[in-house]
């Protein structure tokens, strides 16, 4: 037979024994009397692990005891000791009992004695079984007098938490100790089945041999056939011939090391450099299914980091066991369960792919053993893709109280409602306390606040957010359902909001408030106004809601009147801009020359001897960074005339409005974003690239990157060139890497590979990661593939982020990679 095909047979025949080998697992459970419920939950737990976690990873788990060695009374050690010396992991027991004797002339005081010393010498010789060791509470009273059997107990008890050598427990009824057993279990099931069953075997002692002879045995391909060993043995000679280890070769090395751990050590973790590293060097190498498995735990860990390269391993691995994902989602440490968890919300997977893997998944998930950052992630997952039975275990956490998971359970069970109904969601909010929940969220569902009734509005009143007094007054004065009475509290409510929807009430009954005192009860501030702390002589959102709801009031009066108020210092500048808005007289001509010269000479004319400074404090001195109270109102001031100008749609103010902006006197805002949509063309593409990112100037209105993103789109659609002509504009880096994001795919596609990788070397971070992006939801494979050799071939091709997304596109086709891409936008 030829040498070759010798070789494959014996390949074959290892990986058979390998498959075989690996499917069963056998646990012995150890205990003395008197802890019957525990061994009947011990055996329910090891039930439920089997069937959610051996089986679906090809594998099976026994529990092995007394009860099933033997029937009846008669209790042979021999033949019990027989059964457990094949198990690879050991559970022991005790509570008051320490046991009878095995045997008359035995050295063993106790069966249990006997178990526990057998296996344990086992271990030390070879490392199996893993054993555990609990303990069950005993009553105080019990231990004034312990007596001889509960002496030898608490002896051996205090010996063992002295060796701090196994895994060591209490616990206080059956049902704790079951949680304890299935935890033990299911780490250890995963660690043995994950890895090949060769290393899983007891080996017989055998004589040493020099390290020479061990390592030339290790290294012959004849004897061992795993690529991780092989790499071992080849890293163990170069340290013998006393060459240097590469940067990857000790990478490796900590992969194995962290792959091949076991529960007495350390917990080790790969590194991200290390991780990337690896992923670097793939194709050189080839790595074992615990390689790639300890890869895709440190990719996980990582995720929300995007710096560790992660979709290479999970689709390989999803490949060869489809249940991964969902495993390491419930069995792993922490870090990646939550991030197992955050890659099936961004993969999409429904509520039933998940509960094919197993029907308790979620609510493992949600256990009160479970770490936070797990909750977390289950609970944004559940946000997206949660139903009605779901929204029950939502629910249990949101009761549980817990501040690290209440918000977000909170904002969970809202969604999962507000699916369903938006009535249903709007009066659990008007029941529910909570101060602070996802504004646009929250606005979402208060546009259902017309189907509650009026005795939940009235609930609502009290309610700790503010948004939600507000609308609930709103609704309440819509219904003419509100008193004086009301109103009148509503006004002096610490919320300027509130303030606000109470005084347009009071209009809406025909009971208006004198201006003067409307701008009293918007700007004063309450007591438990301020910003981070601070407190202010003026509430400046309620001073912007005073010039929203002086311009309503103003709407509507005579020309006459507006005149008249332009003589009061508070009222003045909004009778004037209403004046304008509404085209009495020149007030239009007069506003438009005041714009021009950046209302220089209406400051002059209006405040002769300049402003002071409003106070200490204050949302807008803290956002505008500049405290110069005359160069704050001549920006306010610009800004409102350019909204009113804008608004008008004059085909002679275009030049205007652009003059103002390329001069720097005022920003681009939602009414000129408007205007340039009606009257603008590609010139105005660079005015609309300095929009700011951020909008603070309507309260608490969610939506804060609407007129940027607007501003983005209305740039892609008065382009005329292609995509390289419009990112070589001079964009701010924001802009620029929001146009890559909105770019249609097509379109982003038409750019040269160089072009893309000058994209990801550039030094603004936005652009990278927009970019990184982009590619993989753009090109086809063959093209990621071409882009990310060159980029890492790059000298300044060194940020982890642009491997993490470009990986996307190697692992999966380009619809998978836009539903990762477009799920992990939202999180």
């Amino acid at each position: 037979m030829p040498a070759s095909i010798g070789t494959c047979i014996v390949d074959i025949v290892v990986a058979q024994t390998i498959a075989m080998d690996i499917k069963l697992i056998r646990a012995f459970i150890a205990s003395p009397s008197g802890l019957e419920d525990e061994r009947r939950a011990a055996f329910a737990a090891a039930g439920e692990i089997n069937k959610s976690v051996a089986v679906p990873m090809g594998g099976r788990l026994e529990l092995i005891g007394w009860e099933e060695t033997l029937s009846g009374n008669d209790r042979p050690q021999a033949l019990i000791n027989a059964e457990m010396e094949s198990c690879d992991l050991f559970i022991g027991a005790m509570w008051t009992s320490w046991g009878s004797r095995p045997s008359l002339d035995g050295s063993y005081t106790s069966g249990f004695e006997e178990e526990f010393e057998l296996s344990r010498s086992r271990h030390e010789r070879s490392g199996v079984p893993a054993m555990s060791m609990f303990f069950k509470a005993i009553d105080p009273i019990q231990l004034r007098d312990p007596g001889v059997d509960l002496r030898k107990v608490l002896d051996f008890q205090e010996k063992l938490r002295a060796e701090k050598r196994f895994l060591y427990g209490t616990f206080n009824h059956a049902e704790e100790f079951a949680s304890k057993v299935r935890e033990f279990l299911s780490t250890h099931v995963i660690r043995l089945l994950k890895q090949p069953a060769a290393q899983r075997q007891e080996k017989a002692a055998e004589p040493k041999t020099k390290i020479g002879e061990e390592v030339e045995a290790i290294a012959d391909p004849s004897t061992h056939r795993a690529p991780d060993a092989s790499f071992l043995a080849s890293a163990s000679m170069s340290m013998l011939s006393e060459k240097s280890l590469g940067t990857v070769d000790v990478a490796r090395i900590r992969l194995i090391g962290a792959a091949y751990g076991r529960a007495t050590n350390d917990k080790q973790v790969l590194g991200v450099h290390d991780a990337n590293l690896l992923y670097g060097s793939r194709k050189s190498f080839e790595l074992s299914f615990s390689e790639r498995y300890g890869l895709l735990e440190a990719g996980l860990a990582q995720i929300g980091s995007e710096n560790t390269p992660v979709w290479t391993w999970l689709a390989g691995l999803t490949a060869e066991q489809p249940d991964v994902l969902v495993r390491l989602g419930q069995f792993a440490e922490p870090p990646t369960q939550a991030g197992a968890i955050s890659a099936i919300r961004v993969l999409r997977l429904s509520v039933a792919d998940i509960l094919k893997f197993g029907e308790h998944t979620i609510g493992h998930w949600l256990d009160t053993s479970s770490d936070a950052t797990v909750k977390k992630a289950a609970l944004k997952l559940l946000r997206e893709i949660g139903g009605p039975d779901e929204l029950a275990l939502v629910e249990e956490e949101l009761n549980r109280a817990d501040k690290d998971t209440s918000n977000a359970a909170l904002e969970a069970a809202v969604t999962i409602m507000l699916r369903r109904s938006g009535g249903a969601a709007v009066r659990y909010i008007l029941t529910t306390s909570f101060e602070n929940l996802d504004i646009d969220l929250l606005h979402g569902v208060l546009g259902y606040v017309s189907e509650a009734s009026v005795q939940e509005l009235v609930t609502g009143l009290d309610h700790r957010s503010a948004e939600v007094r507000s609308a609930v007054l709103r609704e309440m004065s819509k219904r003419d359902v509100v008193d004086i009475a009301t109103l009148g509290r509503a006004k002096e409510d610490d919320a300027a909001i509130v303030r606000y929807a109470a005084l347009q009430a009071l209009d809406r009954i025909g009971q208006p408030t004198s201006l003067d005192e409307a701008h009293i009860i918007l700007s004063t501030p309450r007591p438990n106004y301020g910003v981070f702390g601070l407190t202010s002589s003026q509430d400046s959102t309620g001073l912007a809601l005073f010039q929203i709801y002086a311009s309503e009031r103003m709407r509507s009066m005579p020309p006459v009147a507006l005149e008249a108020l332009l003589a009061s210092p508070i009222h003045r500048v909004v009778a004037y801009q209403t004046l304008a808005s509404r085209r009495i007289d020149d007030y239009g001509q007069r506003l438009r020359a005041d714009l021009d010269d950046g209302f220089e000479n209406y400051f002059k004319q209006t405040w002769p001897d300049g402003l002071k400074p409003a106070g200490t404090g204050g949302l807008l001195s803290l956002t505008v960074g500049n405290n110069d109270p005359a160069a704050a109102k001549k920006r306010e001031l610009v800004k409102r005339a350019l909204d009113i100008i804008a608004s008008q749609r004059d085909q002679d103010d275009l030049s205007r409005i652009r003059k103002v902006l390329d001069e720097g006197k005022g920003n681009v805002t939602a009414q000129v974003i408007s205007f340039f949509k009606t009257l603008g063309d590609s010139v105005d593409i660079e005015r609309l690239g300095r929009t700011p990112p951020f909008r603070f100037d309507q309260p608490n209105n969610g939506n804060y990157f609407g007129d940027f993103i607007d501003a983005a789109r209305l740039i892609l659609r008065l382009h005329k060139g292609d995509a390289a002509s419009l990112l070589n504009i001079n964009f701010p880096a924001i802009m620029k890497a929001k146009l890559i994001e909105l770019m249609p795919a097509k379109d982003f596609s038409t750019l040269n590979d160089d072009a893309i990788v000058e994209l990801l070397l550039s030094s603004e971070d936005d652009i990278r990661r927009a970019t990184a992006r982009k590619v993989p939801t753009s090109v086809v494979r063959r093209r990621v593939t071409k882009i990310m050799d060159a980029y890492r071939s790059n000298d300044d091709g060194r940020y982890y982020i642009v491997t993490h997304w470009l990986d996307l596109g190697l692992a999966y086709d380009r619809p998978m990679a836009r539903r990762v891409v477009d799920a992990d936008a939202r999180r």
